[in-house]
């Protein structure tokens, strides 16, 4: 018998491979969707309150049982675990997530831990917090365009929140020109939402659960100057934003004090009482900042407008850099005609009389002491060392306007919850808080303590328990 005649197989034989039995390494996988956020790298970059909601879409459930059953004991606090009381209350400081605080850096911890993604951080300030204030940063509502929403459904693209828009310099959208919306638009409903609640959905109020993507009937008008400077901020925050993906880790801490020593001593030869003065700026601040205070990111808008440099060669690029692109002459291109800081010469005399004025002719409705001061263009630490009477009186005006107006909303809605009551027992049914609910239009009804004691004695009277 040959060779050839041996390597042929018999009748019903089959020549099976051999199998390679060594145990191949296991792969470590994510308990959650390896989802990827979206604009990494570019202006229009996810925010984390964003990226939690479509996590959560994404896996049929909503943020509330996330959170409770998934993120809840992953956090940590100062050693300690957040509770139930912790998760209810949590929402109302949402923003804390996108922001640059302990809240978004145990977020984003956990979070990369469920998912196993590395980028994470970058849908945060978290790259920030050396060298930029907490204070005012963020919009502690909810905040879209209107007009993007639309475009991005139309095309087929996803629908997110850009970290862009929950800044709080960021007031219209750069694209379209027009200003953010924080209201419902739908007639029904105008509710306000934080920017993640425990029923969450990119797009739709996450209380009426209607689409979000509808042009604003009635859109205040922005004053060509305002257009000018939202678009600067829109631009230029982007590109900071843009900036962190190729961000290893934070800004380092001394880095804006030693970009403002050096911005002092080009424009003003290092003096920074005249910089202060050249740049409408208190001379304490600058000194604050000087020490290693972080600025807060509205006056470090400014600051960067009137020199002529971005906010990114001020945090980002280097030093040199931005030596070569500070110009001594201040850029008057903008009018900064909301919340301005204002120093103006104190004319004791003018302001006795606005305030005396104001007094024996209120207004109606009373502006508040913040008003008063902004329209006399006076700090209101001013105005109450030398009227702390009338500032007294100005503010107590404001109060009771804001208790009365109170009163009259409890009262009315106390009357809606008493006709739905009486309305769902003449019909037999139990006139329980959800069923109540349904048949009137005020939101959260029931949060108030007066609605829900009368609720209470009005089924007591009526006989059920």
């Amino acid at each position: 018998m040959t060779n050839e005649s041996n390597n042929e197989l018999e009748p019903g034989e089959t020549l099976c491979e051999v199998w390679d039995v060594t145990p191949t390494e296991s792969l470590p996988h994510s308990r959650f969707y390896y989802l990827e956020p979206v604009g990494v790298g570019t202006p229009m970059v996810e925010s984390m309150t964003s990226y939690i909601a479509r996590l959560t879409e994404a896996h049929s459930i909503y943020p509330y049982t996330f959170f409770r059953k998934e993120l809840v004991p992953l956090l940590e606090f100062a050693g300690s675990k957040p509770d139930s009381i912790w998760l209810s209350n949590f929402w109302h400081d949402s923003s804390g997530i996108n922001s640059l605080t302990a809240t978004a850096e145990n977020m984003v911890k956990s979070l990369e831990q469920l998912t196993l993604r590395s980028e994470l951080r970058n849908l945060t300030m978290l790259h920030w917090k050396h060298v930029l204030s907490s204070t005012n940063l963020l919009w502690a509502q909810k905040s879209w365009c209107p007009m993007c929403y639309e475009e991005w459904y139309r095309l087929g693209k996803i629908i997110y929140e850009p970290l862009l828009w929950s800044l709080k310099p960021i007031t219209s959208c750069g694209k379209h020109n027009a200003p953010l919306q924080q209201c419902c638009p739908n007639i029904d409903c105008k509710s306000r939402s934080y920017p993640l609640v425990s029923q969450s959905l990119p797009g739709f109020c996450p209380y009426c659960k209607r689409w979000l993507g509808q042009i604003a009937s009635t859109d205040p008008q922005y004053e060509e100057v305002d257009v000018k400077w939202q678009q600067w901020v829109y631009n230029n925050l982007g590109d900071l934003l843009a900036a962190t993906s190729n961000l290893t880790s934070p800004v380092g801490q001394g880095r804006f004090a030693d970009a403002l020593n050096l911005l002092i001593q080009t424009t003003t030869n290092g003096n920074a009482s005249a910089f202060a003065e050249e740049f409408q700026l208190y001379q304490t601040t600058v000194s604050r900042w000087q020490q290693g205070v972080n600025p807060q990111i509205g006056l470090t808008l400014r600051m960067c407008a009137s020199l002529g440099i971005s906010p990114k060669c001020l945090f980002v690029d280097n030093l040199n850099d931005l030596k070569t692109s500070c110009s001594a002459t201040r850029n008057t291109a903008f009018v900064f005609a909301k919340d301005i800081i204002y120093h103006n010469k104190f004319d004791y005399d003018r302001a006795k009389k606005s305030l005396e004025l104001l007094i024996q002719n209120p207004e109606v409705p009373p502006p508040s002491l913040t008003k008063v001061c902004r329209q006399l263009k006076y700090v209101q630490g001013r105005l109450r060392v030398y009227f702390p009477e009338y500032c007294q009186v100005i503010s107590q005006q404001y109060l009771d306007y804001r208790a009365q107006k109170r009163k009259e909303r409890v009262q009315r809605i106390c009357e809606e919850v008493r006709e739905a009551t009486y309305l769902l027992h003449s019909k037999g049914h139990y006139p329980g808080e959800r069923g109540v609910k349904k048949l009137i239009k005020a939101k959260g009804a029931f949060k108030l303590k007066e609605v829900r004691d009368m609720w209470k004695e009005l089924l007591a009277d009526l006989g059920w328990k």
